[in-house]
């Protein structure tokens, strides 16, 4: 052999062992990841998680500071795009027999979404400052509250903010009452739900508030009196009242605030629920949910309380999702 040939070949044989350990390090780069670089990986959502909170305490932080333009932002980096999602049937016609658009429930955070925010943070407030004797149950407090703070006057112009309605500055509307009484009590963790006797209610008696937490009835109370009884459902509080009359049908209402319909709002309300931070207003909740979840009967018919959601679309920032009158709509 040789000494160009010996050159040549050992040449081969190191460019070879180069070429291996080449390989053998990428080979041994990819198990590595496979075996031991998913934990590494994994580790990003917990960043993400980080991000998040700091994003929902600013988002309450600004919300609470009053400054619209950061809490959208903030809002919208905690909830994702919602203009593709379809919100559910019964919600778009729930929104159409208001007149409203169908947009209005999948837009994005808005103006709109920001003062509802802000009044359920005022809500909320106020619903952990209400003082609750040891022998009384939270409903029993709430409904205290309202018997001393609220009075009912059904001239009185209905207000749509019911941080507005709790001051207790001038007398209220029955539905705005009811309204109030119902904010309370999902700030405190419980479904309200307005019930309604054909024949009884509005003549002999007002529209009756039963109480339900994980799916037990708490009790019944009449909102308009600020009375409340424990562990008593509205039926049974009718026949105590009323043993001579008749309850052949009830009407079940769940009590709506048209913006908890909205799917940014749903989202925005489980992301900062999700996130752990405290204070913050509950808006997680699924009106439909509610339905689905109280008991039926033969008698029973129950859907959305129309007469409090109507009242957002009021709102001059709702203009642009009133629908219009069929005779204004070019043909």
């Amino acid at each position: 052999m040789t000494e160009n040939h010996k050159n040549h070949s050992g040449k081969t044989t190191e460019a070879a062992f180069l070429l291996f350990a080449v390989v053998f390090i990428a080979v041994a780069g990819v198990s590595f990841i496979r075996m031991y670089g998913m934990k590494h990986f994994l580790s990003t959502p917990a960043l993400t998680l980080d991000v998040n909170r700091n994003a929902a305490d600013l988002f309450l932080k600004n919300l609470k500071a009053g400054d619209a333009e950061r809490s959208i932002l903030y809002a919208k980096s905690l909830a994702s795009d919602t203009l593709s999602e379809a919100p559910r049937g019964d919600y778009m016609i729930f929104a159409q027999d208001l007149g409203v658009e169908n947009s209005f429930l999948t837009d994005p955070f808005n103006k709109t979404d920001f003062l509802y925010w802000k009044d359920l943070l005022a809500v909320k407030d106020i619903a952990d400052s209400i003082a609750v004797e040891k022998d009384k149950s939270v409903p029993e407090g709430i409904f205290s509250f309202l018997k001393s703070k609220i009075k009912i006057d059904d001239k009185a112009q209905v207000q749509v903010k019911i941080a507005e309605i709790l001051k207790g500055e001038s007398p209220v509307s029955g539905l705005d009452a009811v309204r109030a009484a119902a904010a309370l009590l999902r700030q405190k963790g419980f479904t309200p739900y307005l019930l309604i006797f054909p024949g009884l209610t509005w003549k002999k008696i007002p529209p009756l508030m039963e109480v339900w937490k994980d799916g037990k009835i708490q009790g019944t109370g009449i909102v308009w009196s600020g009375e409340y009884v424990a562990g008593a459902s509205a039926e049974n509080l009718i026949k105590k009242l009323f043993p001579d009359e008749k309850t052949d049908k009830v009407h079940c209402l769940q009590i709506t605030e048209l913006p908890a319909l909205r799917i940014f709002n749903t989202k925005l309300g489980d992301a900062l629920i999700a996130s752990g931070i405290s204070g913050v207003p509950l808006l997680s909740f699924d009106p439909n949910a509610d339905i689905t979840a109280y008991p039926k009967s033969d008698k029973l018919a129950i859907n959305y309380w129309n007469d409090s959601a109507k009242l957002f679309p009021l709102l001059p920032e709702c203009e642009k999702y009133r629908l219009k009158p069929k005779d204004e709509v070019k043909k």
